[in-house]
């Protein structure tokens, strides 16, 4: 499935890329700029235990690179979480995501190597969805995250809202799975 997911991933880029080629645009502001009427959607990727899947697919995380490398100015974002840092944020990644946060961590050496700064070892148990945000190399930021308690509410407040001004969801980034037999 993640290689179906990546192989996904890499065609919508392919996609996009045409499609900017197509109006002779460079990134997503020139096509909203050149071109109105043509919609394209920020897509937001969201890998959960991002050790885990490094650990097991080592070759997943070379690929994943690529797609953050292409992807910042073809509206497609990564949001890589694991409650195990260390050793997975390689140098590339950290050359390719230039905002992180940490919640609480228990090890300095992990605050350090998510953010650049130790504070997240140090946040208060207490205090709950308390996080710091490296926002550029010298620049961190420590804040208070919100707790959604029912993310179905959620959805459907979301859901309502889009209904509200007309705005109808975007084409799946990837299409639906072969069937057994063909």
């Amino acid at each position: 499935l993640a290689d179906r997911a990546l192989r996904s991933l890499q065609a919508e880029l392919r996609r996009r890329e045409q499609l900017l080629r197509e109006h002779g645009v460079a990134e997503l502001a020139g096509l909203r700029d050149h071109a109105p009427e043509v919609v394209l959607p920020r897509l937001l990727v969201v890998i959960d235990e991002f050790a885990a899947l490094v650990q097991e697919q080592p070759d997943f995380l070379h690929a994943l690179v690529g797609v953050a490398q292409r992807g910042r100015s073809l509206g497609v974002h990564l949001l890589l979480a694991t409650q195990r840092p260390n050793g997975v944020i390689s140098d590339d990644i950290r050359a390719n995501t230039e905002l992180r946060l940490a919640l609480r961590l228990l090890d300095s050496a992990d605050a350090i190597d998510v953010v650049g700064d130790a504070r997240p070892a140090h946040l208060p148990r207490s205090v709950p969805g308390r996080a710091v945000m490296r926002l550029g190399a010298a620049e961190h930021l420590e804040f208070q995250a919100a707790r959604v308690g029912d993310v179905a509410a959620v959805v459907t407040a979301v859901c309502a809202a889009a209904a509200l001004d007309d705005v109808t969801a975007g084409a799946p980034p990837w299409g639906p799975l072969l069937p057994p037999r063909l």
